[in-house]
C-alpha cells in the first residue's frame, strides 16, 4: 500500500507505508569523511610502510632475481641447441670457452651475461646468436654479432621493454628527454641495490639509447 508524501508545493511522491522514517532521511556525509581522506594523511600506510619493509625488499629482490634467471637461461640454452651460422645456415658448434661479455639494459637493472660463440665449419668463422634470442636490441651493427666485437668495445643490447618504455613516454608526453630517462633508469638500478656495472658507458649511454630506439622503431614499422 502506498501512502502520498508531498515533497515540494503540490507535487506528491509515493513511498511505501512501510519504509522506516529514518531510511527517508538524507545520508550523513560525514560518515564518508575517512573514505574521502587521502591515505597518505592516516597513519595506517606510515606504519605498514615500516611494519612490512623488509618482506617488501625481499619480494623486488626475487624479482631481479627472476629476470637474470631469465635472462642467464636463454643464453645458456643457445649452447645446448647451437643455433645455425647467419651466414650459409650450416648447424655450427660451439667455438670451445670462447665468449663475450654483454650487458643487457633493462629498467631495473642491467644483466651481465657471457655469450658463447659458435663454429662453422664450411665458412671458417665464428658467431654468436643474436640479441633478439633475449628479446633485445644492439645499438650497432657489429654488435649484432658479439664475434665480431673489436677490442674492448662494451656491448651492450637493450632489452625491448626499455625501448618500449621511452618509445611510449615520447609518444605521449612529447617532452621527454634521452638524458633525464637515462639518468632516471640509473637512478632506478641504484634503488634497487644494483650497482650499475662497468661496461657501462654512461657518458655515451643517451646516444647509443637512441641507436638502438631506432631500430625499435624501425621493427615498429613493420
Amino acid at each position: 500500500r502506498f501512502l502520498p508524501r508531498p515533497i515540494s508545493g503540490n507535487t506528491q511522491e509515493l513511498i511505501p507505508s512501510n519504509v522506516p522514517e529514518d531510511h527517508l532521511k538524507e545520508p550523513d556525509k560525514s560518515s564518508h569523511s575517512d573514505e574521502q581522506e587521502p591515505l597518505v594523511y592516516g597513519d595506517a600506510l606510515s606504519q605498514a610502510y615500516i611494519n612490512h619493509h623488509h618482506l617488501a625488499l625481499g619480494v623486488r629482490q626475487r624479482l631481479l632475481a627472476a629476470q637474470r634467471r631469465e635472462v642467464e637461461s636463454a643464453v645458456r640454452s643457445a649452447v645446448d641447441t647451437p643455433p645455425p651460422c647467419p651466414r650459409c645456415s650450416t648447424a655450427g658448434s660451439p667455438a670451445g670457452c670462447q665468449r663475450c661479455p654483454v650487458t643487457i639494459v633493462m629498467w631495473d637493472q642491467a644483466i651481465s651475461v657471457e655469450v658463447p660463440l659458435f663454429w662453422c665449419q664450411d665458412c671458417s668463422s665464428n658467431y654468436s646468436i643474436q640479441p633478439t634470442v633475449v628479446d633485445c636490441l644492439p645499438d650497432n651493427r657489429t654488435f649484432w654479432d658479439v664475434s665480431r666485437r673489436i677490442g674492448d668495445n662494451a656491448v651492450l643490447w637493450w632489452h625491448r621493454t626499455v625501448l618500449q618504455q621511452y618509445h611510449q613516454l615520447t609518444c605521449l608526453l612529447r617532452r621527454v628527454s634521452a638524458d633525464g630517462f637515462c639518468a632516471a633508469m640509473l637512478s632506478n638500478w641504484e634503488k634497487n641495490g644494483v650497482p650499475c656495472p662497468s661496461s657501462v658507458p654512461v657518458s655515451s649511454l643517451r646516444k647509443r639509447m637512441h641507436l638502438a630506439q631506432l631500430a625499435y622503431a624501425h621493427l615498429q614499422s613493420l
